[in-house]
């Protein structure tokens, strides 16, 4: 019996050096040709394989894709309802303070004794 070339598995064979691994290994042109059919079947079983992973990853990749324009499109609504509510909220402010001295200047020329405004709030 040939002895057969053990190929180092860390490096990838060259094509002359497969070919001369299987002229050695197989003693027919018949053998060499069954054995290269079913090393490239293995071949396409992997590389089927590799590419259904990658499908899979592409549709996850959009789904995510998706969830996170959703995402950015609620962020965007909330910062522009708390832009409008911040607004209102310093427009009514405003009012309230000018009201408030207004009130004030009122009082003193009526005479009235002003109630603080802690009190008519519930805060004390």
């Amino acid at each position: 019996m040939k002895k057969v070339k053990k190929l180092k598995a860390n490096k990838e064979p060259t094509l002359g050096e497969f070919f001369g691994f299987v002229k050695e290994k197989f003693e027919t042109t018949e053998e060499q040709f069954e054995h290269l059919e079913k090393r490239m079947d293995k071949s396409d079983r992997s590389f089927t394989s590799v590419n259904e992973r990658i499908d899979g990853v592409d549709a996850r990749l959009g789904d995510v894709q998706r969830k996170l324009t959703k995402i950015e499109n609620r962020v965007e609504n909330i910062q522009d309802d708390l832009t409008s509510a911040l607004h209102a909220a310093d427009n009514d402010g405003s009012a309230i303070l000018n009201h408030e001295h207004r009130i004030s200047h009122l009082e003193k020329l009526g005479g009235i004794k002003s109630v603080p405004a802690k009190h008519l709030a519930g805060l004390e």
